[in-house]
């Protein structure tokens, strides 16, 4: 994303985010220079696909890029001077290590916050927030977008211990977020934000500061899942000694079976028989016995 700056610094750099951003002296232009040798509207700067293009706006408005005249069309390129008249400007991307070195600082880190407008006219550009930025139509604005219906100086970012603070400056319109008006709030990556008719989406570091950081449990559970060693300590331990052999229990009599349940066989039906014959025999015998002693 490129900005404008004044080679003499009468004022903050300005983004070239718009479709069309003119200047010139009359105060109907997106930048306004009261110079002698600035026509009312001197030169035109068109953004397109990401791509910046100037041109100047009548044959008579002069138009330096680089020292050399043009009255074409001429893409803009970080490190370019454009001069009008006596007043030059400097394009330059305040992220690049080139212009960080010309200023004498050491390349910073790219920021971790950053607006991504979701405007089809403004082609998905991106904001990087660092520190605290306001976002209005002033020119002298960090992001200064010359929308009719937006205030001079609408909201305020900030990035504050890792974590990024919207604030509306009491606008006439309002700013909201996830479609519900605020004054001042937290900000997540992925939230929405829109200004009048704007709308951006916020992009934040990977690693979210709002989110719990869980503790890891310094005794863990041990898995259930036994090692290979485990298993051998779980196995039982077998003895080299034999078992004795149990004593034999004499069978039963009946060979497991009652006789006052079960029916005799016949063969202990004839064992029956015979023992009463005998004894009704010795009885027959005895009582013979008797009566022939009786008789003499």
């Amino acid at each position: 994303m490129l900005k404008l700056q004044f080679r003499d610094r009468r004022q903050e750099a300005i983004w070239l985010v718009d479709p069309l951003f003119t200047i010139g002296s009359s105060p109907e232009n997106s930048l306004v220079i009261n110079d002698s040798q600035i026509a009312d509207f001197h030169a035109e700067i068109h953004n397109k696909n990401n791509k910046v293009f100037i041109l100047s706006k009548n044959k008579e408005a002069l138009l330096y890029i680089n020292n050399e005249k043009t009255s074409k069309a001429k893409q803009l390129n970080p490190g370019d001077i454009i001069k009008l008249g006596a007043i030059e400007l400097d394009v330059i991307d305040p992220q690049s290590t080139q212009y960080q070195s010309s200023l004498g600082l050491k390349p910073a880190k790219a920021p971790e916050w950053k607006l991504k407008s979701t405007a089809s006219w403004m082609e998905n550009q991106l904001f990087p927030i660092e520190g605290k930025i306001v976002l209005g139509r002033e020119a002298s604005c960090d992001i200064s977008i010359p929308v009719e219906h937006l205030s001079r100086r609408h909201v305020e970012f900030e990035v504050k211990g890792g974590k990024l603070l919207i604030r509306d400056l009491d606008s006439s319109n309002g700013t909201y977020l996830n479609g519900k008006r605020i004054t001042e709030s937290n900000v997540r990556p992925g939230d929405k934000i829109k200004v009048d008719v704007i709308s951006f989406e916020v992009i934040g570091p990977q690693a979210d500061p709002n989110k719990t950081i869980i503790r890891s449990i310094s005794n863990p559970k041990p898995s259930k899942q036994k090692t290979p060693n485990q298993k051998a300590k779980a196995q039982p331990v077998q003895s080299k000694a034999k078992p004795k052999p149990s004593a034999k229990k004499p069978p039963l009599a009946s060979k497991g079976k009652q006789a006052w349940i079960e029916e005799p066989t016949i063969s202990q039906k004839k064992k029956t028989n015979y023992w009463w014959f005998s004894i009704a025999g010795f009885s027959i015998t005895l009582l013979a016995i008797v009566a022939f002693i009786s008789f003499k």
